[in-house]
Formats: structure tokens, C-alpha cells, sequence
């Protein structure tokens, strides 16, 4: 009994001493700090998948409801590319990890399980409808410059069934290069685990790499030497009697307009890309929350464009307050009819019904096609 009580009180004189350590004070806590950068990444890309979705969703009602806009080979190109978009935005918020921890979808036992782990799960449709976009903005680039320097050729080489083959072009090529992914998740039970691939990890770094110089750094490459070349040879093909300062003007607003949506697809998806190639080499880790913040970077990208559409494109302002903006000052503004400035406003005819003046007719310059700015 006696050593029983010495070990007693030797027991208590070390918890109560300071220069103990205390063992329960070693156990590993839950990190509070990375479940609220968890949270606010979730809120993060929760944002992005909804503003994505609407904004893109509405530029292509813009489009649709004025069928002399998507005669224009820019502005097919541009309404893919707000689908990829839109597409983007939905994907975000099915494939686990980004709007939610766990899969909102249920995963099944059968086939669709299977295919779920296969598309989603390993995030091979997420990232593929993404670089679609990528693709589709060098189609852009190239229709500019031959827009501007080729414009005699111009309508051969984006006719209607050319854009077509460029767009489903720019798909099969995306999918391919993203091929890898399937096979990195297995359905196992109800769950999605990951598997080695069969190529294994040398196969990882050499398909990584060729994925990233052939789906980005390639694209991009050609896209700015693209823009490069109308930069410095337009002065000389726009001469000052061959074509018509509005032309012009117009042909210089959709150059802005895709090469500065070309900038922020490149500077948005730089640093992502970047991490993720390095990441079979052991440099970076792409389960981190600095790799998640370079994706939340990247997919804001979707959400900007149509931004960008409707400062740089008056048309597209235009169109846009007309189907859905219900306030009639912001419209007025927008449309700026003629009769609002002149002095002899007060002679045209009203409507007796709406109190407004009928709309201006506006006659087509024979020497424009329209089809080609």
C-alpha cells in the first residue's frame, strides 16, 4: 500500500508541477484555422459557379434574341465561349470539393457511379469544358487577324461550317488531352477512392506536361503573337482609302474586346496551371489551400468575361437593357435616340399609345459588311 501511495502522489506532483509538459496538451487539435479557409473557399467558389452561370446565361439571350449578331463570325465564337462558361459554373457546383466538401450528387452502385467517379470526381469534366475556353480564344484571335489583315479571305476561312468544325475542333481536342484523368478514380462500395494509374508516375509527369504545353502554353503563344501582328501591321492594312472610319472604329472595339479577354484568361489561369504541372515532380502540393486559391483565381475568369462584352460593345449594352433592364431611364440612356438631342425633337410624331417617339430607321452603308466587324 505504501508504494502504492508514493506512486500516487508522484503521479500528482508531476501534473500539478509547471515544468511538466502536460500529455493531453500534445493530442492533435482540430485545426480551426483551416476549417474557416475550407468555409470561405466554399462561399469563394459558391459566388463564382452562380455569377457564371446567370452572367454568361443572360449574354446568350442577348445574342439569341438578335439573330444579326450571331451571323458574325466573332460573336458565334464568343457565344461558345459564354457557353463554356455557363458550363463551368454548373460543373463547379456538382464535382466535389469546391461549392461543397462532399459530392451533392449521391453516388450509385451501378454505371452511373462508375461514371460519376470517372467525370466528376477526379474533375475531368470540370477542367475540360474550362480549357475549352481557352481553344475558343485563339479561334478568336485568329478570326481578328484574318478579319483585319486577310479580309478578302476572311469569309472563306469562317463561314458557317468552318466556325463549327473550330468549335467541336476545340472539344475533341480538350477531351483528349485530359484523357488521363479518368483513370485516377475508381468507384470502390459507394465511394469514389483514387487508384493508381496504369501508366504510373512517370507516364503522370510526361502526360502532365504534354497536356499543359499543348492545351496552354501553345494557345497562348499563338494567340499573342496573333494580336502581335494585327498590332503592328493593321496601320498599314487600314488604309485611309480603303475602308470607313466606322468600320474601323468597330473592327478596333472587338479587337479590344478579345485582347483583353484573351489577357484575363491568361493572367487568371497562369498561376493554376503553373502549380499543377509542377505537382507530379513533388514541387507543389494541389490538395493545398494556396493551389485551391489559384483555381478560385482561374474560374473568376468566367464571370468577367461578359463584363468585359458589355463595356467594350455598345451593341451588346444596347440589346441588354432592352431584354432586362425594366427601368425605362436606364434604357433611354442607353439607346440615346437621336430625337433626344436635336432641336426640332418636338416635330415627330408620338405614339398615342406609349408616348414615345417611333424608333429612327437606321439604312445600311452598301460599302460595309456588316459579316465582317
Amino acid at each position: 500500500m505504501a508504494e502504492y501511495s508514493a506512486l500516487a502522489t508522484d503521479l500528482l506532483a508531476n501534473k500539478s508541477s509547471p515544468t511538466q509538459p502536460n500529455v493531453l496538451s500534445n493530442q492533435p487539435k482540430p485545426s480551426i484555422e483551416t476549417s474557416q479557409s475550407e468555409t470561405v473557399l466554399e462561399v469563394t467558389f459558391s459566388v463564382i459557379a452562380a455569377l457564371a452561370f446567370v452572367l454568361n446565361f443572360m449574354f446568350c439571350i442577348v445574342l439569341l434574341k438578335k439573330p444579326s449578331l450571331m451571323r458574325k463570325p466573332h460573336n458565334f465564337l464568343l457565344f461558345n465561349l459564354a457557353i463554356t462558361d455557363l458550363l463551368t459554373g454548373l460543373t463547379l457546383i456538382v464535382t466535389p470539393g469546391y461549392v461543397s466538401r462532399q459530392s451533392l450528387i449521391p453516388i450509385s452502385r451501378g454505371i452511373g457511379g462508375h461514371m460519376f467517379c470517372a467525370l466528376l470526381a477526379n474533375r475531368y469534366l470540370l477542367f475540360t469544358i474550362a480549357k475549352v475556353s481557352i481553344l475558343l480564344v485563339t479561334c478568336l484571335a485568329m478570326e481578328r487577324w484574318c478579319c483585319v489583315l486577310r479580309p478578302v479571305k476572311y469569309m472563306i476561312h469562317f463561314s458557317r461550317r468552318r466556325r463549327i468544325v473550330y468549335v467541336v475542333g476545340s472539344w475533341t481536342l480538350s477531351c483528349a488531352l485530359q484523357i488521363h484523368k479518368m483513370f485516377e478514380k475508381r468507384l470502390v462500395g459507394n465511394k469514389c477512392e483514387t487508384v493508381e494509374a496504369p501508366y504510373g508516375e512517370t507516364g503522370a509527369q510526361a502526360l502532365i506536361a504534354i497536356y499543359g504545353f499543348a492545351n496552354f502554353i501553345v494557345p497562348c503563344v499563338i494567340t499573342w503573337l496573333t494580336f502581335a501582328h494585327i498590332k503592328f501591321r493593321s496601320p498599314n492594312s487600314l488604309g485611309a482609302g480603303q475602308k470607313s472610319d466606322g468600320r474601323r472604329v468597330r473592327q478596333k472595339t472587338v479587337l479590344q474586346l478579345c485582347a483583353l479577354t484573351a489577357a484575363v484568361f491568361t493572367l487568371s489561369w497562369l498561376p493554376a496551371q503553373v502549380s499543377y504541372t509542377l505537382f507530379p515532380f513533388g514541387i507543389t502540393d494541389v490538395s493545398s489551400s494556396l493551389h485551391k486559391w489559384w483555381n478560385a483565381i482561374a474560374f473568376l475568369n468566367s464571370c468577367v468575361n461578359p463584363l468585359i462584352y458589355w463595356y467594350y460593345h455598345k451593341e451588346y449594352r444596347n440589346t441588354f437593357f432592352k431584354l432586362f433592364c425594366g427601368c425605362k431611364a436606364l434604357q433611354f440612356q442607353a439607346i440615346k435616340p437621336q430625337h433626344c438631342t436635336d432641336s426640332g425633337s418636338h416635330d415627330l410624331p408620338l405614339n398615342h399609345k406609349t408616348g414615345e417617339s417611333p424608333p429612327l430607321q437606321m439604312v445600311p452603308s452598301p460599302y460595309i459588311d456588316e459579316n465582317r466587324v
